[in-house]
């Protein structure tokens, strides 16, 4: 008997001891434990909730374990069948029975953790992602940017341009060039080699800023003559010259004058009106036909009364203004008449310039006269000599021009003229 309870008694302290060393293992999990988790409480105070769980740390990954008890609610943290009982919470145990299943702890056994799937790296790869967009995107708005902003660069097309002779010189760039990604106005032309007064091909050049293109202009002379004639008045008997029928001849070049008909002759021996065909040509053979008006009546004058008038208004010239009136031998007005214009230069050097340039014109204007010029050196004297008809005298006169010379004289004295008789 006393046997009996001796071996009990000795049955129970070794229980008591593994029971002290269990909860001492237990309590030192504990406070390994409650220091790595917050969840995990410390209970050293209450050594009837500690277990030995010193081979549990050896199958438990620390790191993944605070990884699933932080994402785990208190009350989830529960270890079935282990040596406390069918269960054991680990917040709650505190209030289970410290006595249940002690008599048939062994080891506790811990639940196998779930398969953690890999996370995939997901969030390296959508960065990596985003920073080639914008690496391609801002490269491509950058490219898109430069390319709206190229200046496109300046294009000259030059023509090649006709020009009538003597016509006013254009200097306007869109004459002469079509111009791109520039404003004409921007751009200058430079005519400088360019003759208006002289046929050729001469040659241009357009400028915008640092870009120049060159081109051609041709000056011809491709308009015929502009014409005028006049009534020449002789006496039976008299001459003239086909000259005389030409009050102007307005041309860029020199005028030459034909008779039209070729059976055409000086005939003057009958009084009458006659037509006279005359074709005017310039040098680049442009032509106009013309018709003139010849009035041959009574005979050749024996005297004519010369009436002349100065124009002093000019200090470089003075004009003489002279009317030559024809006679016939009982001093009546014969029907012809010239008019000459007097032009006398104060300064040699003005004469010699008009007489260089002029000398060998049929024709010329100058100061609102025309005709064929006729110089005099000895007193740098200009004079233009022109049939006077009767329907320019009827005209001047504002009636049938008077025929006796009395009348005649009257008329031209009280207009300023100083008059004489002369000689023809």
């Amino acid at each position: 008997m006393n046997n009996d309870l001796n071996n009990n008694q000795n049955g129970i302290d070794s229980l008591d001891n593994n029971m002290t060393n269990n909860m001492n293992n237990g309590m030192n999990y504990n406070n390994d434990l409650s220091n790595l988790n917050p969840f995990v409480q410390n209970t050293n105070q209450n050594p009837m909730n500690t277990v030995n769980l010193s081979n549990f740390e050896q199958e438990l990954n620390l790191d993944q374990n605070n990884n699933n008890m932080q994402n785990m609610d208190n009350s989830q943290m529960y270890y079935p069948n282990n040596a406390y009982g069918n269960g054991y919470n680990m917040d709650n145990g505190m209030n289970q029975n410290p006595n249940n299943g002690f008599n048939n702890y062994n080891q506790p056994t811990v639940a196998p953790e779930p398969p953690q799937k890999k996370k995939k790296k997901t969030g390296t790869l959508v960065i990596i992602l985003i920073i080639v967009c914008l690496i391609i995107g801002g490269g491509l708005f950058f490219y898109l940017r430069l390319a709206g902003n190229k200046v496109a660069p300046v294009t000259i097309d030059a023509k090649t341009v006709d020009l009538e002779l003597g016509s006013t010189l254009d200097t306007t760039v869109e004459k002469y060039a079509t111009v791109s990604n520039i404003s004409a106005s921007s751009c200058t032309v430079d005519l400088s080699k360019v003759d208006i007064k002289k046929e050729g091909i001469y040659e241009y050049t357009v400028k915008c800023g640092e870009v120049s293109k060159t081109g051609s202009v041709k000056v011809a002379d491709t308009t015929a003559p502009k014409v005028t004639t006049k009534e020449v008045t002789t006496y039976i008997g008299g001459t003239y010259k086909i000259e005389d029928f030409i009050d102007s001849c307005d041309d860029a070049s020199e005028c030459s004058f034909e008779y039209t008909k070729s059976d055409v002759t000086n005939n003057t021996n009958a009084e009458g009106t006659y037509e006279i065909s005359i074709t005017v040509s310039d040098e680049a053979g442009n032509k106009t036909d013309v018709t003139g008006k010849l009035v041959v009546s009574g005979s050749a004058p024996v005297s004519y009364l010369t009436c002349s008038k100065d124009d002093t208004s000019n200090s470089d010239y003075v004009i003489s203004n002279i009317d030559k009136i024809g006679l016939q031998a009982n001093y009546t007005y014969s029907k012809m008449a010239k008019r000459v214009k007097s032009i006398k230069f104060v300064k040699d050097s003005n004469y010699l310039i008009i007489k260089s340039n002029y000398e060998n014109d049929k024709s010329y204007k100058y100061n609102n006269y025309e005709g064929i010029p006729k110089f005099n050196d000895s007193n740098y004297e200009l004079t233009y000599e022109n049939s006077l008809t009767s329907s320019t005298l009827d005209s001047e006169y504002g009636s049938t021009f008077p025929t006796s010379l009395a009348s005649i004289r009257t008329y031209y004295t009280t207009k300023g003229y100083t008059c004489k008789l002369e000689r023809a």
